[in-house]
C-alpha cells in the first residue's frame, strides 16, 4: 500500500507539471483569444484576406525564452528545477525569467496537496482540484492581462451547478440563487461606481466571476468570499502604493483576490 509520504510526493510532482502548463495557458491563452477577435472581426468587416500567421496555441510554438526567443532545452524547462539551477535567468541571454513560473508551480503542487490532506479521496477533492486549476489560471490571467475568459469562469460556472446537483458543496437551489446574487451584486456595484465615478472600476469578468463562486458555495458563503476578496485587493493596493509599485489612476484586477479569497473559503468551510 503506498504510504502518505509517497502520495505527497506524487502528488507535489504531478502538481509542479500541471502549474507548468497553466503557465503556458496564462501567457498564451489571451494571445489566441487576441487572435480569434481579429480574424474574426477582419472576416465581419470583409476585409481583404490577411497573411496567414505561423500557428499558435497552446502547443506551438515550443517553449522558449520570450526575450531572446531561444527554444529552451529539456533540462531547461523542469518545472521549479529549472529556475533554481538555472538561478533564474536564461541561459543564452541571461536575461531575467519571471518569478511567475516558479511561484504558479509551486503554488499549484501545494493546493492541491492541501486539498488532499483535508478531504481525502472522495468527490470533494476531485472537484476543488478542478476549481483549483481553473483559479490558479484565472487569477494569473488576470493578473498580467485584466481579463478574465469566459470560456473559464462560465465554464466552471456550469460545473459548479453539476457537482452541486447532488449537494457535494450546497444544496441546488441555494447553488442556482448563488449564481444570480453574485452576478447582479457586482454588477449593481459597478453601475453605481461607473455612475458616480463616471469610468468603470469592476468588468463583466468579475461579475461573472464571483456567479461562478456562487454556483459552487451559495448564497452566504459567495458573500463571505466578496467580503475577503474586497479586503485583500485594499490591504495588498494599499501597499502596492506605498511603495509606488502602482499609481493611484492605474487599473488593478480583482479576480485574483476572489480567486485566493474562494479558493480559502471553499478550502475551510467544506
Amino acid at each position: 500500500m503506498i504510504n502518505c509520504g509517497m502520495i505527497s510526493i506524487l502528488l507535489g510532482v504531478i502538481g509542479l507539471c500541471l502549474g507548468s502548463f497553466l503557465n503556458v495557458v496564462i501567457a498564451r491563452y489571451p494571445v489566441m483569444l487576441m487572435r480569434q477577435w481579429q480574424a474574426e472581426s477582419h472576416e465581419w468587416l470583409q476585409l481583404p484576406a490577411r497573411s496567414e500567421q505561423p500557428p499558435f496555441n497552446l502547443v506551438r510554438p515550443r517553449s522558449h525564452c520570450p526575450q531572446c526567443q531561444h527554444r529552451l532545452l529539456f533540462w531547461q524547462n523542469i518545472p521549479l528545477v529549472s529556475y533554481l539551477i538555472l538561478r533564474g535567468r536564461c541561459h543564452f541571454c541571461r536575461q531575467r525569467i519571471s518569478i511567475q513560473y516558479p511561484i504558479i508551480e509551486g503554488l499549484t503542487a501545494l493546493a492541491l496537496l492541501a486539498v488532499f490532506f483535508k478531504f481525502g479521496w472522495q468527490a470533494k477533492t476531485y472537484a476543488l482540484w478542478l476549481m483549483t486549476l481553473g483559479l490558479i489560471t484565472l487569477s494569473g490571467i488576470d493578473w498580467k492581462s485584466r481579463l478574465l475568459p469566459d470560456a473559464m469562469t462560465l465554464g466552471l460556472l456550469w460545473i459548479g451547478l453539476m457537482v452541486n446537483i447532488g449537494g457535494l458543496f450546497t444544496p441546488l437551489d441555494d447553488a442556482v440563487l448563488g449564481a444570480v446574487t453574485g452576478y447582479i451584486l457586482l454588477w449593481t456595484v459597478a453601475a453605481l461606481f461607473r455612475l458616480v465615478r463616471k469610468k468603470q472600476g469592476l468588468g463583466p469578468g468579475d461579475f461573472k466571476m464571483l456567479a461562478m463562486f456562487g454556483a459552487w458555495a451559495g448564497v452566504m458563503q459567495m458573500l463571505y468570499i466578496l467580503v475577503i476578496a474586497v479586503l485583500l485587493s485594499l490591504v495588498i493596493n494599499l501597499l502596492l502604493l506605498a511603495f509606488k509599485k502602482i499609481s493611484y489612476d492605474q487599473p488593478v484586477p480583482f479576480g485574483p483576490w476572489l480567486g485566493i479569497a474562494g479558493w480559502m473559503v471553499l478550502w475551510v468551510m467544506h
